[in-house]
């Protein structure tokens, strides 16, 4: 990754425990054919076994702001004029 010029960037998304027991309950009631179903065991497994990013982790904690996760990486977040989803490189159209 580092040869191609590339650079991690650890980004946490704090969630609650019951929310995503909320999320999980929805998705696994999907007929989507990607909504792999994920069992309560299988959540309060990762949940036991998982520990938020200490300080000298450098992770980035996700609170809704886009740009202050990509604002290191020199892009942008979409802009209401560029197409959903596009990421641009700051400076360049």
């Amino acid at each position: 990754m580092r040869a191609a010029g590339g650079r991690r960037r650890m980004v946490y998304l704090s969630v609650e425990k019951d929310e995503l027991l909320r999320r999980l309950a929805t998705r696994n009631e999907s007929e989507d054919a990607s909504a792999l179903t994920v069992t309560t065991s299988a959540l309060e497994d990762f949940f036991a076994c998982f520990a938020a990013p200490a300080d000298d982790e450098e992770a980035v904690v996700y609170t809704g702001d886009l740009d202050a996760v990509l604002a290191p990486t020199g892009f942008s977040a979409p802009t209401r004029t560029t197409r959903p989803r596009a990421i641009r490189r700051r400076g360049r159209r």
